[in-house]
């Protein structure tokens, strides 16, 4: 089997090369070299700021794109105590910041088959979802308009090694490889050769796996897309439906629903499984990022958290008080009036609920929090509703439509009523 670059770009792309001066890099820095026609690109190096040598890295390869007349980028801002997490994360924040600015349409690394092996016997360690199994993809979107590739995935370390040494390719070893105290090492250095010792064909097996696991979850994912389109409307889980499905096709719509801002857990499945299989009143599940699964009547939705503070408002004879697109003032007109208020009743207060909020209907009394139960009010919306109560800290209108019409019931027995008009502001 010979070592050749795929094509998977044209004359007119422009990539980014990933080249850390090791093997793997310096490997594909040489494919990309011997290409006819080659395409456009420049080479990124990223020092991570964990080892002192990364100098004789940028030397090797800085030398190797004068030669070649490759243009060269590296990050002047050198990070410091990165862990493994950390690392990647600013190694592909740098990379997407180049891609951007030089405009590429490829990002393209020199991951190999033996990476492949272990991050899917890392993940499967880590204890992580049937669909990260399938490892890293040889093509995938890294931006919107460039795409991550890697052109080694099919090659094992060997075959690299063996190319490296047939062309008299230089590289530099990296002296991290060596310590044992990143996970990726570990699995690198003690299990996989275990793995290997009993069964040479040991990566081949998981690369079939990987190919395997993909057909598999496209027959599956099929499915899925077909079945969510039923249950999710607008964005909500319509729970009738939802709990109609048997569970495991329920924890899939699950994933594909959380999985658009990014909540997919093994915990956040299980707890939203648990919301929307319920059917009273109105529930809610805290999620990571600030958002939390709302089970409102028995229909999902996903929300974020508010946490606005809604301070209370004086109101006088005199005064008008804007709220959101409305103003409140004192009328002789019943033109847009919600509710009757004497002279007795002021000044107004208009407010958010409290504890033991009750509004007078007529014959009888309820509570504030009762009429949001009974109109139906999502939970997460009766804390930024307002009120408006009088001096004696009576409820005399709610400022909702929903719940409006409540507000006529009151008769305040003055002659010199006047009232509490209600009514959007004019554009100007």
């Amino acid at each position: 089997m010979t070592v050749e670059l795929p094509h998977f770009w044209n004359k007119t792309s422009k990539l980014l090369l990933a080249i850390s001066g090791g093997v793997d890099s310096m490997v594909l820095l040489d494919l990309y070299i011997q290409l006819k026609n080659r395409p456009r690109a420049l080479v990124a190096y990223v020092n991570h700021g964990i080892r002192q040598e990364a100098y004789k890295d940028i030397q090797l390869i800085q030398n190797v794109c004068r030669r070649e007349g490759i243009p060269f980028v590296t990050n002047e801002d050198i990070p410091t105590l990165l862990s493994e997490d950390e690392a990647r994360t600013y190694r592909y924040g740098f990379l997407k910041k180049i891609v951007q600015e030089h405009q590429c349409t490829h990002l393209v690394t020199a991951h190999h088959l033996d990476d492949q092996v272990e991050t899917i016997m890392m993940k499967l360690v880590r204890g992580s979802s049937l669909e990260s199994l399938v490892g890293m993809q040889q093509v995938r979107f890294f931006t919107e308009n460039c795409q991550l590739v890697r052109p080694l995935l099919l090659y094992g370390k060997e075959m690299l090694m063996d190319y490296a040494k047939n062309h008299r390719i230089d590289y530099l070893e990296d002296s991290t490889n060596h310590s044992d105290a990143y996970t990726r090492n570990r699995f690198r250095h003690h299990i996989l050769p275990l793995l290997k010792k009993e069964n040479h064909q040991f990566s081949k097996h998981i690369e079939d796996f990987s190919k395997e696991l993909i057909d598999v979850l496209q027959i599956a994912n099929e499915h899925i897309v077909h079945t969510y389109e039923h249950v999710v409307q607008k964005n909500c889980i319509q729970g009738e439906t939802f709990r109609t499905l048997p569970t495991y096709l329920q924890k899939q719509i699950i994933v594909k629903w959380l999985r658009q801002h990014q909540l997919v857990t093994k915990s956040a499945i299980e707890d939203v499984l648990n919301l929307l299989n319920h059917t009273a009143g109105e529930k809610v599940c805290d999620l990571k990022n600030g958002w939390q699964c709302v089970n409102r009547y028995g229909n999902g939705f996903l929300e974020r958290k508010t946490n606005h503070q809604y301070k209370a408002l004086n109101m006088t004879e005199d005064d008008t008080v804007d709220i959101q697109d409305y103003c409140l003032y004192v009328s002789d007109s019943t033109e847009h009036a919600i509710c009757p208020v004497s002279i007795d009743d002021l000044p107004l207060t208009i407010r958010t609920r409290q504890t033991g909020d009750k509004m007078c209907l007529g014959t009888f009394s309820k509570k504030i929090n009762r009429i949001f139960i009974d109109e139906k009010i999502p939970k997460s919306e009766r804390d930024s509703i307002y009120l408006i109560v009088n001096k004696k800290n009576d409820v005399l209108a709610i400022l909702d439509e929903r719940c409006q019409r409540l507000s006529n019931f009151r008769e305040t027995g003055k002659i010199s009523e006047r009232y509490i008009i209600y009514r959007k502001r004019e554009k100007s």
